[in-house]
């Protein structure tokens, strides 16, 4: 059996991939022409629910959503292989956690990025029903969700401080947790969950009420910057402040003017504070997406923490794949085979393209080299976040690395290495949009690459195609049988979709009973944008956009106002269909 190494890009969008034709990533661009390749559309624009479907081909809205996926989702890729016989490696961190099953077997093996806290629990999750809690007591069915949602969080954490139970690495965070007191928090996390089974409701109740009161919150301040050599920060910053000082000048003289609306921008200022003091939303979102564009230069005018380490740190791409090499060295003699799950952030955020918490000059003065040769290629006009164009070539060094290191260790012919993301573009994307960054419709946000090194099929893979359907073609590749319980198509024989779409509740907590469904479907020439709540007839739903992508790709007219609907009624019927089926699943007539 092939070994397997699956590296999940967080925010590579084949939009900016390709309208560069790749010179960014040249290795990546490269490996195109070995591997089998494609296009593909996400579930939805952010990495909690593009996850889902990668891991568990599974649409978005099954299983009761984000909040209950990894509880009630039968199976997720970590099963199929750990059932097949591999050892199952995962560097991920907790804001998609795998099921806590799976710490049970002695072949998972977890590797922490960030500390775990129930912080990540409360935002933007059981944040959403406290503020509903403040106004009305929560219904029966409201009430089951957080519990179910809260044991499910409260076991998760506990997993994290409980290390003497489940193969688990905290080494990539060793410095920054040192000084906590592991079995102390453990102790009040099992004294927190004992109260809350003594009596479920009144301690939610409780909990939803008085937001931060709960011994649960700031258990612990976790020390980011021991993570980083203070002597080596202060090498970095002193050696390469002209790269800096080039980078916010590039950013300024190409980006400050190009392919900008002014006259949108001048017209959305008063919006735009009111977003930014007065938290008002549905504002000029454009002035705000342009200032983003210009990030490059906010991130680097700190000269004394170039990285921005203070406050967060995630490890870098390189120390990752460092303990990437360390699990290879443990397989050259071994008869199992292994299975490698990663989700570098490179790309997410812009100021990590270099390796700040290896304290490796010879490699830092590489890293900077190559971060040089980028801005020298910066002439005039661009029109996307030149730092998006520094990672993307620090990621495709280290991947060209991994490529290295397999090969060193006569691996490389034993292992099929996939190479894609959860979601398209987060921030600073191509055209500037008057609408919320993440949280929109826009195929940017959407649109993937597929890259499956390994395989005798070296070609690409033309069609829709859909991300919950990687994991069946992974599957099918290495001849691991799968079920029904899979949603996805698999890629192989030209198995492709008419029409490929994606679905989720919009911003915030995912909650099928108090929030619109967001669907995005498509085929060859139209792409729509519908909403429509669970209670609803499909009909009493809206038509938000309709764009015609044969005439314009980059989907900046909104044609649905003027679109004769049976254009679009093939797309209008699979959403329909889809609606329908989610509204039985949910126990939901309407007659």
């Amino acid at each position: 059996m092939k070994n397997i190494i699956f590296i999940v890009l967080d925010s590579f969008s084949f939009r900016e991939f390709e309208k560069d034709h790749g010179k960014n990533m040249p290795f990546i661009n490269e490996l195109l022409k070995k591997s089998f390749w494609a296009e593909v559309y996400a579930q939805g624009p952010h990495t909690e629910i593009g996850t889902h479907g990668l891991i568990g081909s599974t649409n978005t809205l099954d299983y009761g959503g984000t909040l209950t996926f990894c509880e009630k989702c039968p199976k997720v890729i970590y099963d199929y292989f750990l059932e097949n016989g591999y050892d199952v490696h995962c560097i991920d961190d907790p804001q998609v956690p795998a099921p806590l099953r799976l710490f049970k077997n002695k072949k998972y093996y977890q590797y922490y990025r960030r500390p775990v806290t129930f912080e990540d629990c409360w935002s933007n999750r059981m944040e959403f029903f406290s503020n509903i809690a403040l106004h009305r007591e929560l219904d029966t069915r409201e009430r089951h969700t957080v519990e179910d949602f809260f044991e499910y969080w409260i076991e998760n954490v506990m997993a994290f401080y409980d290390c003497k139970n489940g193969n688990k690495d905290y080494s990539l965070i060793s410095r920054e947790i040192e000084h906590i007191d592991f079995e102390y928090i453990l102790q009040i996390c099992k004294d927190e969950k004992e109260k809350f089974i003594r009596n479920k409701k009144e301690y939610i109740d409780y909990l939803l009420q008085n937001k931060g009161k709960n011994r649960l919150f700031g258990l612990v301040d976790y020390e980011y910057d021991k993570e980083f050599d203070k002597d080596f920060v202060d090498f970095v910053s002193k050696k390469y402040r002209n790269i800096y000082k080039e980078l916010r000048l590039k950013t300024i003289s190409a980006n400050l003017f190009y392919d900008v609306d002014f006259w949108n921008i001048v017209r959305g200022i008063p919006g735009y504070l009111q977003r930014k003091f007065l938290g008002k939303q549905g504002a000029n979102y454009y002035i705000g997406n342009y200032i983003t564009r210009l990030t490059s230069y906010k991130q680097y005018l700190n000269k004394d923490d170039p990285n921005n380490t203070k406050g967060f740190y995630l490890p870098s791409l390189k120390r990752q794949f460092m303990k990437i090499y360390d699990i290879f060295d443990c397989y050259i003699n071994n008869n199992n085979p292994f299975f490698v799950y990663v989700r570098p952030e490179e790309l997410h955020f812009f100021n990590n393209w270099y390796s700040l918490d290896i304290n490796d000059k010879k490699n830092i003065d590489k890293e900077m080299d190559d971060a040089k040769e980028i801005l020298s290629s910066i002439s005039g006009k661009e029109s996307e976040n030149i730092g998006y164009k520094l990672a993307a070539k620090y990621v495709d060094s280290c991947i060209k690395e991994l490529f290295d290191e397999l090969k060193k260790r006569n691996l490389l012919d034993n292992t099929n290495i996939i190479i894609t993301s959860d979601h398209g573009s987060s921030f600073g994307s191509y055209p500037i949009r008057n609408a919320a960054m993440v949280n929109n419709w826009f195929s940017e946000n959407y649109h993937i690459p597929f890259i499956y090194y390994g395989e005798n099929q070296c070609k690409k893979s033309f069609g829709l195609h859909e991300n919950i359907d990687i994991l069946p073609t992974v599957l099918e590749s290495l001849g691991i049988n799968y079920g029904e319980e899979l949603s996805g198509i698999s890629f192989w024989n030209d198995n492709n979709r008419i029409i490929a779409h994606s679905e989720y509740t919009g911003p915030g907590a995912s909650n099928l009973f108090l929030k619109d469904f967001w669907f995005i479907a498509r085929n060859y020439k139209y792409s729509i944008y519908y909403t429509v709540n669970i209670y609803q007839s499909f009909g009493e739903g809206k038509l938000h956009a309709v764009y015609d992508i044969k005439k314009d790709y980059l989907e900046t007219k909104n044609i649905a106002p003027d679109i004769n609907l049976a254009e679009i009624a093939d797309l209008l019927d699979f959403i329909e269909t889809r609606f329908k089926k989610i509204q039985s699943d949910n126990g939901i007539i309407i007659s």
